[in-house]
């Protein structure tokens, strides 16, 4: 299974995005590569239906803030829209979210209920 990267304070084990020179947490800056697997539970999700031209070929697009079960939190489109609450258990895997308008595919994190929800 495809991992999402991330980084571990090694002072306080706070999970965090790729990005931050110090923790969000302690502040401090000894931080580590860390990998989890894209597996988690929405804590929060929204739909839109008034879309951006690089969405236009959607009807309406689906986007959740995933806590993963690795640490730490992501924010995910949701596929099919409109099928997740707030406590859902869903996986993800990486495809192209967005067609902008030079016709460059951008590729994003994409979630699905798990099997048995």
């Amino acid at each position: 299974m495809l991992q999402i990267e991330r980084l571990k304070c090694q002072e306080c084990a706070t999970i965090q995005e790729i990005g931050h020179n110090r923790c969000i947490n302690c502040k401090s800056i000894k931080l580590q590569p860390y990998q989890c697997e894209p597996l988690g539970t929405v804590i929060t999700f929204t739909t839109c239906y008034a879309l951006p031209q690089s969405l236009k070929h959607n009807e309406k697009v689906s986007f959740a803030i995933i806590e993963l079960e690795g640490g730490g939190k992501i924010l995910g489109q949701i596929w099919p829209p409109d099928t997740v609450n707030i406590g859902t258990h869903v996986e993800g895997y990486k495809k192209t979210v967005s067609i902008l308008p030079d016709g460059t595919e951008q590729v994003g994190w994409v979630f699905t209920k798990t099997k048995g929800n």
